[in-house]
């Protein structure tokens, strides 16, 4: 029968090796023993901090800082002069009173065909009321009465009359003053609506001329 078992063969050398060691490693224990023994009954504790093979590291980022600084702005008041400033006299007020019902005015004999108005009047320079009309175009009625007693054929035409009738009419006027004639045919040209109102044989009539020859 044949043996198949392996042969281990060491060499001398290796033996005392082996020796060695194992002294070495009773004597450790039997001191590691006498140590125990000597340190009483306290079990001495080892602590094993496991080192992650993971590294964790906090990084603190600073927050951005922004600083608005804002435009600081003055306020310079101009100081308040205060003025006096004198007023001129007030003017008299003068009332003007229309009247729409459009009266007869005497020595008319019929109503005007505009409206008619009262305000006071003072003689201009050629002797002739003013105003003769209101500022609306009314009749002043203070004015044709202050005619009315001085040149009453030319206010009593009426509303008929002809262009060449009313000027031979204010020639016929005695002791006529050009002015004071010509604001009374005009004021009776407004009362009767005379269509010849316009014309510069009426308009630009005057004592002497030749509707007067």
């Amino acid at each position: 029968m044949t043996d198949d078992s392996p042969v281990i063969t060491l060499r001398k050398s290796t033996v005392v090796r082996i020796g060695i060691a194992v002294a070495v490693a009773a004597a450790l224990g039997a001191g590691i023993a006498i140590g125990l023994l000597a340190g009483g009954s306290s079990t001495p504790t080892l602590h094993v901090s496991a080192a992650s093979s993971h590294t964790h590291r906090s990084k603190t980022v600073p927050l951005a800082t922004t600083t608005t600084t804002l435009p600081s702005t003055t306020t310079t008041v101009a100081p308040v002069t205060t003025t006096t400033v004198a007023r001129p006299p007030v003017a008299p007020v003068t009332t003007t009173t229309v009247n729409r019902a459009r009266a007869i005015l005497s020595p008319a004999t019929t109503p005007p065909v505009i409206n008619e108005c009262s305000v006071a009047i003072t003689p201009s320079a050629d002797g002739s009321p003013s105003p003769a009309f209101c500022q609306d175009g009314s009749i002043n009625v203070l004015a044709w009465q202050d005619m009315a007693g001085t040149y009453p054929g030319i206010l009593a035409l009426g509303t008929n009359a002809s262009e060449s009738q009313v000027l031979e009419t204010m020639c016929e006027q005695s002791n006529m003053v050009g002015g004071e004639v010509s604001i009374t045919a005009e004021l009776a040209a407004s009362y009767y609506g005379w269509p010849f109102a316009s014309d510069s044989a009426f308009t630009g009539w005057y004592p002497g001329g030749p509707d007067c020859s």
